[in-house]
């Protein structure tokens, strides 16, 4: 039945993993699957979504959210190694560079106005704990503030005995070990969250400490997986838990990618394949890709009502085109699209007899038409991209260009490029 159904599809299968969190196969990881033969696990397939089913209950409608609002929650007690046991090999997590990832991977999301963010973190809030976390998420518009349709906790877990607990701060900057029940009754108040990720990406370990460290997160995986596991039994539509530790480049290319493509799609389910895939052509041989665990509580992954024409939103303003030729451009530390553009405009422009007029709009289309001749979406990786060009015209660029291209691609927008 398997082999018909890939052949059917080419490949091209939602997989639902039904596994009991009282199983004791439940643990393993899964999402490194691969059928028998085959170099490719079925978790980076393209278009095959990869999530762990649990209960399968009736989906929640779709949330008009637009921009799509996340809270990111970065704990880090200051006295972590004055703790007992286990609690004194968590190390502190660099939280200046978990803000450069956020920021990074968050600010052209926030430019195209497909999601806005905050930050809570102790060394910008007065006052950080469960009790300040649960009423950030309780606000609304009501009371001047935007409703969180996703949190992100950046945090330790670890094992007491049978019990495993989510290590926070209290009011002075200590650690305050707070149980999965408390946890779950605490973040799961608001009506319009719909998607919860556990994470912990960098520490400040090195040497000696690390291997501690790296032993110390994987005992947090297992932590955040039983966790999502009881906040989808909580009626979170989907959480996500990072089952180990991720490198920095991984996680910033996670959170943009991820949340890039959930604003625009709504579908946590697509966003989760797309980010996979993207991850796997990147590094095939770092299994970074297998890291993110989805577990959802019902089949349907659409989490966010977004109208197309508000999603598909990617056009550099033609008024502010950058004119620098593409030499110039190759030895630029970031360059963004409207760059690309203009200096491509600019090489047509030397090659052509008449001028480019790069400020008049192109002239009216047949859009029905167009998407109906396209009818094969198209699903790319910037660094695909990036190899294709370059073996094909040898033009060099940086890889930020090519990933804002190959954006626009799944997008769904049409690239022109005229002289």
């Amino acid at each position: 039945g398997y082999i018909i159904a890939r052949d059917r599809t080419k490949g091209k299968m939602r997989w639902q993993l039904r596994v009991d969190a009282d199983s004791e196969a439940y643990p393993y990881k899964w999402e490194f699957l691969a059928e028998e033969g085959e170099e490719k696990p079925l978790a980076v397939r393209e278009f095959s979504p990869y999530y762990r089913l649990q209960g399968g209950r009736e989906a929640i409608p779709p949330l008009e959210a637009q921009p799509v609002n996340a809270l990111f929650v970065i704990a880090n007690p200051a006295n972590l190694s004055e703790g007992r046991g286990p609690i004194s090999k968590l190390q502190p997590l660099l939280v200046d560079k978990e803000l450069d990832v956020i920021r990074r991977a968050m600010a052209p999301l926030v430019e195209k106005g497909w999601m806005s963010y905050e930050v809570m973190h102790s060394a910008a809030d007065e006052r950080f704990d469960l009790d300040a976390i649960k009423e950030r998420l309780q606000k609304s518009r009501a009371e001047g503030a935007r409703n969180i349709h996703a949190l992100h906790l950046i945090a330790h877990g670890i094992y007491l005995g049978d019990e495993f607990f989510v290590v926070l701060e209290n009011r002075a900057r200590e650690f305050e070990l707070i149980s999965a029940q408390d946890f779950v009754n605490g973040v799961t108040s608001s009506e319009d969250l719909r998607l919860i990720v556990l994470a912990t990406c960098l520490s400040a370990a090195t040497g000696p400490e690390a291997a501690a460290a790296e032993g110390a997160f994987l005992e947090t995986g297992q932590v955040y997986r039983s966790l999502a596991s009881r906040l989808v039994g909580a009626n979170v539509p989907a959480v996500i838990a990072m089952q180990k530790n991720i490198p920095i480049d991984a996680a910033q290319v996670f959170t943009q990618r991820f949340y890039g493509d959930l604003a625009r799609s709504g579908r946590v389910d697509m966003a989760m394949a797309a980010t996979r895939h993207d991850l796997y052509t990147a590094q095939p041989d770092s299994w970074t890709w297998g890291i993110p665990v989805l577990i959802m509580g019902q089949q349907d992954g659409k989490l966010f009502a977004v109208k197309r024409q508000e999603k598909d939103t990617f056009r550099p303003p033609l008024a502010q085109l950058d004119r620098r030729p593409l030499a110039q451009l190759g030895s630029a530390s970031t360059v963004d699209a409207t760059s690309l553009v203009g200096a491509l405009q600019g090489l047509l422009a030397n090659r052509l007899d008449a001028p480019v007029s790069p400020e008049a709009g192109p002239p009216t289309q047949d859009q029905a038409g167009l998407d109906r001749t396209l009818a094969r979406p198209v699903r790319m990786s910037g660094s695909a991209l990036q190899k294709h060009v370059k073996e094909n015209s040898g033009i060099e660029l940086p890889s930020e260009i090519f990933a804002q291209i190959a954006s626009a691609l799944n997008a769904g927008k049409h690239i022109i490029l005229t002289g």
